[in-house]
């Protein structure tokens, strides 16, 4: 994916780790999420909006 729009692997990664921690939420009850995780999900959204 990370060739796909061209941007570095480590927006991808976050992404996937932020995926991780919300199948612990959804499915295993889970309560990993942070204020620096969401930010850092806003950050990596809005630079792959600007490449749309």
């Amino acid at each position: 994916m990370p060739h796909t729009l061209d941007v570095g692997v480590d927006i991808w990664r976050l992404l996937a780790d932020a995926h991780d921690v919300r199948n612990g939420f959804e499915y295993e009850g889970s309560d990993e999420v942070t204020e620096d995780l969401t930010a850092q999900v806003i950050r990596c959204a809005t630079a792959l909006e600007k490449l749309l």
